[in-house]
């Protein structure tokens, strides 16, 4: 196997990949498969939308595993003043 890690991690990925390219038409008798009735479903996932999103949900569940002690950058911030605005 490719994946480094364990077995099991191994094949919930591979299953996860086989499921989400499962997703559209099917090729010898043009009948949809896992469109679960949805017509922008029929077209398949497009690739950079779900690069996009795993993306986001690997960081995200990486921000969440992070040590909840450590403040957070932003948490500190003073307000803008508003002295500039006329």
């Amino acid at each position: 196997m490719v994946g480094s890690g364990s077995v099991t991690k191994s094949l919930i990925s591979l299953m996860l990949g086989l499921i989400v390219g499962m997703v559209g038409m099917d090729n010898p008798a043009a009948f949809p498969r896992f469109t679960f009735g949805n017509v922008n479903l029929v077209a398949g996932i497009d690739m950079i939308a779900a690069m996009v999103g795993l993306f986001a949900v690997s960081e995200t569940l990486r921000m969440a595993s992070a040590s909840s002690s450590a403040p957070c950058r932003w948490a500190s911030a003073s307000p803008p003043s508003r002295s500039g605005r006329s």
